[in-house]
């Protein structure tokens, strides 16, 4: 995750983060997974699983269940896995399910095709921000060219009542940014 301490003192002094030339940086949210996977039968694997601290929707002043509440992300060899309500719903190739008892818990994966994860890129979404800045209001910042993906935060929180400015890309109350020329893909 980029976090920027400071921001520029006017449009002709802009801070800007960009690609160099030719290049197609990318800043994910998510982390290469290496776990011990269990066959369930069926295209489907097991392994054990922590929620995210930041996701516990059940816990909020107006609480909510279901996986659609969640902030998790799957992806296997780059594929987004769909996250469904049960584990009997994950019939189709490219679904996910969590559960858990608060504690700890199971993650299964249907990925699409055949084969072992183990041998395989697994990604989970660990951050729940690309681009945050570590001070508020930062003012004057440019980013061009660079590509976001894969983070995971909640909309709702009992800390800040509403969206609370979790994003992908956050500009965090800042002021005179651009932002052009970005690719910005698989927030939660």
């Amino acid at each position: 995750m980029v976090r920027p301490f400071l921001g520029g003192t006017s449009a002709e002094r802009m801070i800007t983060y960009q690609a160099a030339d030719g290049e197609k940086p990318v800043v994910t949210g998510s982390d290469v997974w290496k776990t011990d996977w269990k066959d369930e039968g069926g295209g489907v694997w097991s392994t054990p699983y922590e929620r995210h601290p930041w996701d516990h929707p059940e816990k909020w002043k107006s609480p909510f269940t279901g996986a659609r509440y969640r902030c998790e992300q799957v992806f296997v060899d780059g594929a987004y896995l769909q996250q469904v309500d049960s584990k009997y719903a994950m019939k189709s190739p490219g679904t996910f399910f969590t559960a858990d008892d608060n504690k700890a818990g199971t993650l299964f994966i249907h990925p699409a095709g055949d084969g072992n994860p183990r041998q395989r890129l697994i990604e989970r979404s660990m951050r729940q921000h690309c681009f945050y800045p570590a001070v508020k209001g930062l003012g004057y910042i440019h980013l061009r060219g660079i590509n976001f993906r894969h983070s995971a935060a909640p909309e709702f929180s009992k800390d800040w009542g509403s969206i609370g400015m979790r994003a992908v890309v956050s500009v965090r109350y800042g002021n005179h940014w651009l932002i052009e020329d970005n690719v910005i893909e698989w927030g939660n």
